[in-house]
């Protein structure tokens, strides 16, 4: 099936992707033999590929308005928008929900609660059977609201990263809060976490906790199964593993903004056969992306997430020309960026101020934190293995 799916995506931005068509011309794509040969032909793309050429990458048979536009991380340094149509975005959503109900019971209308970054300076809002709840806001009081909000709508299982869950653990330890009795699952996503530390929230939270592997340019790439081994889905992606440790990525159902041959940031690997039943091939993590907290005094801790948030608002509602950035924390009352920009208008001090103002819109800083700005020619010293990393705390 996968390389049914490989030729028909080929052919199809063979013909209608402006950034692919170039690639491919005058290929012949009609046996396997030369899908493959024309796949091998394809330049591996990364980050800084695909900001060069978004206008280049949008299908010529897509419209602009009917994309929706989602925001990665940033965790290497290089914040990405993706836009995905609709229609793709609900077939990929269901069928990771199918997923879900054939490993672990989750059914497709249950009430679920999804830790993710809202902006406006919402904590958490609903949408439909969804209870969308800040990663920004993780403090006691925002987790009170979150615990009795998840409680109130007998949320069925939890999407959220391995360091927001540890924080809803330990709040609900810490003040002896009673079990959340319709929770019969938990998926994880966004960083990798040891076994013991996933038993550990398996039994403190009374149900199943299972990973997800995915990046946001093309959602999910592996998930794990009920005898916790993670599995590519492999009629939906293609991955290969090139050199030096590294692996790239193909979405073969994502055809508004193809990107083929994508380098991700973590180290994989192929891993052994599972039993489960299923038979696409497991992976192994070798290496992965981390979060670590911003420090907000002594006594808070926050997600630094609200920190790329305010970069991505910087350069795509402000105009501002920041190529990479990367934030450092050596001391509980400041952060330091440290960016790189492209014929900028604004000074350090400006932009720190505007950096501030966006900050405090989300969430209110106390009097004395501040947040310098620092401007360098290059980047590329705080590089290591190509990866830049958009927050680095020296905190122990």
């Amino acid at each position: 099936m996968k390389e049914e799916k490989l030729q028909r995506l080929l052919k199809y931005v063979q013909k209608n992707n402006p950034y692919y068509k170039d690639i491919l011309a005058g290929l012949q794509l009609d046996t396997q033999a030369e899908v493959l040969e024309a796949y091998e032909k394809i330049p591996p793309m990364n980050k800084e590929i695909l900001v060069e050429n978004y206008n280049g990458l949008i299908s010529s048979e897509v419209k602009l308005e009917d994309l929706i536009w989602e925001h990665t991380s940033g965790t290497s340094g290089v914040p990405l928008k993706m836009g995905k149509t609709q229609e793709e975005r609900s077939r990929f959503a269901f069928k990771l929900m199918k997923w879900r109900k054939k490993h672990f019971g989750v059914e497709m209308g249950d009430n679920y609660g999804y830790f993710t970054t809202i902006t406006e300076g919402l904590k958490y809002y609903e949408d439909r059977n969804i209870l969308f709840m800040s990663e920004i806001n993780l403090d006691d009081a925002s987790f009170d609201l979150y615990y009795e909000l998840m409680v109130s709508k007998s949320i069925r299982w939890i999407f959220s990263t391995p360091a927001v869950t540890y924080i809803l653990m330990n709040y609900m330890k810490r003040y002896n809060k009673a079990p959340i009795e319709s929770l019969r699952y938990i998926e994880l996503t966004g960083e990798q976490i040891l076994p013991d530390e996933k038993e550990a929230f398996s039994k403190f939270f009374g149900c199943p906790v299972a990973e997800q592997y995915g990046i946001r340019e093309m959602w999910a790439i592996a998930k794990e199964c009920k005898h916790k081994k993670l599995h590519i889905l492999e009629d939906d992606v293609l991955l290969h593993y090139g050199k030096g440790q590294k692996t790239y990525v193909t979405a073969l159902d994502q055809y508004a903004m193809p990107i083929i041959k994508y380098e991700v940031d973590d180290e994989l690997e192929a891993g052994e056969t599972c039993d489960c039943g299923c038979n696409y091939t497991t992976l192994k993590i070798l290496k992965s992306r981390a979060l670590v907290f911003l420090h907000i005094g002594k006594e808070i801790i926050i997600s630094p997430i609200l920190l790329r948030i305010c970069i991505t608002r910087l350069i795509y509602e402000h105009n501002f020309n920041i190529e990479q950035f990367r934030f450092e924390q050596h001391n509980y009352d400041d952060v330091l960026c440290i960016m790189k920009c492209s014929n900028n208008q604004h000074s350090a001090q400006q932009i720190s101020d505007k950096l501030t103002q966006l900050v405090n819109e989300l969430y209110p800083l106390p009097d004395g934190f501040k947040i310098n700005v620092k401007e360098v020619d290059s980047l590329v010293n705080f590089m290591k293995r190509g990866k830049l990393g958009y927050f680095v705390s020296y905190i122990r």
